[in-house]
């Protein structure tokens, strides 16, 4: 069984996010300052830990 890949929008989302909560929009933000979207928001919630681990190195 072959493990899972990360998916490169996941990791693409995870590297452009400055993980500040943002009280305004209940969502972290980007590294611009622009508030993630709600549908952003949720799919950068489905990260796996591999996928951060991934994002980490």
């Amino acid at each position: 069984m072959t493990a899972p890949s990360s998916r490169p929008d996941i990791i693409a989302l995870l590297a452009d996010a400055d993980f500040k909560y943002r009280a305004d929009t209940n969502t972290w933000s980007h590294r611009d300052g622009r508030p993630f979207s709600k549908e952003e928001q949720a799919h950068a919630l489905t990260a796996t830990r591999s996928e951060f681990l991934d994002f980490d190195a």
